[in-house]
């Protein structure tokens, strides 16, 4: 397979339509609206995204620099005005001491994106270069433009530990505007397998305008939380039992968000959760409200206590040899123990 294929797609590609099924177009264009749009999956490789029409999908295999062997599978759909297309690269070694050629996709991917560069035939010129919410992945997203034909590649980059998965579009520039909406619904449609996502090593400074989606394979949840969660490992003393603990923080001088993973081994959970809902009040503290809760079918439970001039939210989630707990410590004035908690509980999921 050639490497550069599918990056920079000719005019000509521009104008063919493809059978789309639906007679029902996006306003102002003439390509069917994303709601109809289909699923296309790369269940090998932990990836999907929604897309018009019969996308070309290819499948193979690839070598990197040094001779690794690297599986690819890319797909290309087309209608009269915009082209789709992905790219997954899969490095079973992972990709340290892998370097890959693989044009743009790969400038892209090491930050050489600096002035004009080749791929394939036609020139392009990089516009714009910024990182982006990765959901869990470290991502970055780039502009580029093919000065002779005006054709602007829009592509986005999604690193993994093992997999690279690059998603792009292409239009005329001229219709950039214009055609952003789908753009941006197909770069919205994009899902990749959460155990390939790095493990938060974030500040753990806590951002109230900086939310972002942390998947630590190691700990099988997902969670909306403002800032770059820093991840720590230890142990936790419940009862008279000690238990393995991965956190997950985000913080400030007065504010915390985080999520706790604890390891229950062969203790049955209710009997570790009675013990850790005591743990949790300090003296001192006056237990305001305690409701049942639940998470895709786990039962949980709520507990919102106030010590002096700080209230704790911390909801727990029991599964088979796991107890999850979801806080918040905030001022009891401050706005952030309501809104903002709400927004990162109601985000919590078990995967």
């Amino acid at each position: 397979m050639s490497s550069n294929k599918l990056i920079v797609v000719p005019l000509a590609l521009l104008a063919v339509v493809t059978a789309t099924g639906c007679m029902r177009f996006y306003p102002g264009t003439y390509i069917a609206d994303p709601a109809a749009w289909a699923a296309v999956e790369v269940s090998e490789l932990g990836f999907s995204a929604r897309m018009p029409g019969r996308p070309v999908i290819e499948r193979g295999d690839q070598e990197a620099a040094d001779g690794a062997p690297m599986t690819v599978v890319a797909a290309i759909a087309t209608t009269y005005e915009m082209a789709f297309g992905f790219r997954v690269v899969e490095d079973r070694a992972g990709f340290a001491g892998h370097p890959m050629t693989d044009g743009a996709f790969v400038d892209l991917a090491t930050g050489n994106t600096g002035g004009a560069q080749s791929t394939g035939p036609a020139p392009y010129v990089v516009q714009g270069h910024r990182e982006i919410d990765g959901h869990g992945f470290p991502a970055e997203e780039a502009q580029l433009l093919d000065e002779s034909t005006g054709i602007v590649t829009r592509i986005r980059i999604y690193r993994g530990k093992t997999r690279y998965y690059a998603a792009y579009v292409v239009h005329q520039s001229a219709d950039g505007e214009r055609l952003a909406p789908v753009a941006d619904a197909y770069f919205a449609s994009l899902r990749m397998d959460p155990s390939d996502a790095p493990s938060p090593v974030g500040s753990g400074h806590l951002d109230p305008a900086g939310w972002r989606y942390i998947y630590p394979p190691e700990a099988a949840f997902a969670a909306y939380i403002p800032g770059e969660a820093r991840h720590e490992s230890g142990n936790v003393t419940i009862g008279d039992e000690r238990h393995p603990v991965n956190l997950y923080q985000v913080t400030d001088h007065e504010t915390s968000f985080a999520v706790y993973e604890i390891r229950t081994g062969d203790r049955a959970s209710s009997e570790v959760l009675g013990e850790l809902v005591e743990s949790v009040a300090p003296s001192g503290t006056i237990e305001r409200d305690t409701r049942n809760v639940s998470c895709q079918g786990f039962a949980g439970r709520e507990v919102r206590f106030t010590a002096t001039d700080m209230t704790t939210r911390s909801r727990f989630f029991l599964t088979e040899g796991r107890i999850y707990e979801v806080r918040v410590v905030g001022p009891t004035a401050s706005p952030v123990i309501d809104a903002p908690a709400d927004r990162f509980f109601d985000s919590f999921r078990i995967l």
